[in-house]
């Protein structure tokens, strides 16, 4: 009798052991799950700041943390200007204080503005563009490299040896077998289209560099294009861009598979982001945008949306704030509730 006490002591604490360890996962497990985003508790606009207007966002998600970019106008230098600003959040509700990335300053610059965020290879790729259309100095490309999205690297050109003297904003870039897809917008208020074998070599155009844009029908929507960002989505690449006016989010996909330079001209299947107006909304229901894929996480792509209800204040851009919506599918968008 001593001997079966004496063995199920060893056999008790494991099973004791054990529990703990269970416990103190779920726990952790937990912990984690009530810092993530929880779409019931989401209000629309669920950021905005009484001293500013936001947008041109890029969103994206590293250790659990989500990385807010936009245009931010705001006073500064004694005038309304632009600048590239950064918050992070775990969960949507709280967010850190506004951290500057960049205004231009240092190069007499007006400001800086419309950033896109893009990762390979652990590496992560913010691009932007000089604001204020200074006579003489026309507004361009630029992109930070970061390993942590802490630590930016110095301001660098893009593209300079296609767009140096000529008015380009709005750029964005995907990578496909070895190569450097950028798009971006250009002074005759047309998307261009180039490619390199890395980002800071030399962009050569893509054929005529004009892509088209075509609706789900096969036709044009005719509207002018902005605002663009790559998502890879579904095994197929797909572009997000505001089409205007008025000022609403497109997404089409890459007719091709892109392994030709040539297939990033052609865009097909266009479909408008439907989103409802509301009082926050009324003027720009969703206006600059950007999707973060969430799919790993809540199997859900989110889009991250401007609105405003008038463009008279911050130079007729109007009061913006940031609101959001989401889908499973990049067809069937369900917003927020509102405040």
């Amino acid at each position: 009798m001593r001997r079966d006490i004496t063995l199920a002591k060893p056999a008790l604490f494991l099973v004791s052991l054990w529990l703990m360890v269970l416990i103190a996962i779920t726990a952790l497990h937990a912990s984690d799950a009530s810092e993530e985003m929880n779409w019931s508790q989401l209000r629309n606009p669920f950021l905005e700041y009484p001293d500013r207007s936001i947008k041109d966002f890029a969103a994206i998600r590293r250790n659990r943390v989500y990385h807010l970019y936009f245009s931010s106008l705001h006073e500064s230098r004694g005038e309304v200007r632009c600048h590239v600003m950064e918050t992070t959040t775990r969960d949507f509700l709280s967010f850190t204080p506004l951290r500057m990335i960049d205004d231009g300053a240092d190069e007499g610059w007006m400001g800086m503005a419309s950033p896109d965020i893009s990762e390979s290879e652990g590496l992560y790729y913010l691009t932007y563009n000089s604001w204020g259309d200074i006579p003489g100095k026309s507004n361009q490309l630029f992109y930070r490299v970061s390993s942590d999205l802490e630590t930016w690297s110095e301001r660098k050109p893009l593209a300079a040896n296609l767009t140096r003297g000529a008015r380009a904003i709005d750029a964005a870039i995907a990578r496909h077998n070895g190569r450097v897809i950028l798009i971006w917008k250009a002074h005759v208020n047309q998307p261009r289209m180039a490619w390199s074998n890395s980002i800071d070599g030399n962009y050569k155009p893509i054929g005529s560099g004009y892509p088209t844009f075509l609706m789900a029908d096969g036709g044009q929507n005719g509207r002018i294009h902005e605002n663009y960002q790559f998502i890879k989505a579904g095994g197929k690449w797909r572009m997000l861009a505001t089409g205007y006016t008025p000022h609403e989010p497109f997404i089409y996909e890459l007719e091709g598979d892109g392994d030709s330079p040539s297939d990033w001209l052609r865009w097909v299947n266009g479909r408008r982001v439907e989103i409802p107006r509301d009082e926050f909304n009324s003027h720009d229901t969703s206006n600059a945008s950007a999707i973060l894929d969430n799919t790993s996480v809540d199997g859900f792509y989110h889009l991250i949306f401007a609105g405003n209800s008038e463009i008279e204040s911050y130079l007729g851009r109007g009061w913006n704030r940031a609101a959001i919506a989401r889908s499973r599918d990049l067809v069937d968008w369900e917003t927020a509730d509102s405040k």
